[in-house]
């Protein structure tokens, strides 16, 4: 079964990004979609380019 991505404002403006040296930075509330959004883009971005490398990182927050 393949999962329905929905489009977002933000794919457009990651798209205007994709062809500088700039760094994206996706960032934002848990549960929104970014790792959706970053696998959207792999599988676009994997047609034209034989390496992609991207970086998922967690950061846990100390519990006081």
């Amino acid at each position: 079964m393949q999962k329905t991505i929905y489009k977002r404002k933000i794919v457009d403006k990651i798209n205007n990004f994709l062809d500088s040296k700039e760094i994206i930075v996706l960032h934002g509330a848990r549960q929104v979609g970014k790792t959706s959004i970053i696998y959207y883009f792999i599988q676009k971005l994997e047609k034209q380019y034989k390496k992609i490398i991207f970086f998922i990182l967690i950061w846990k927050f100390p519990v006081f």
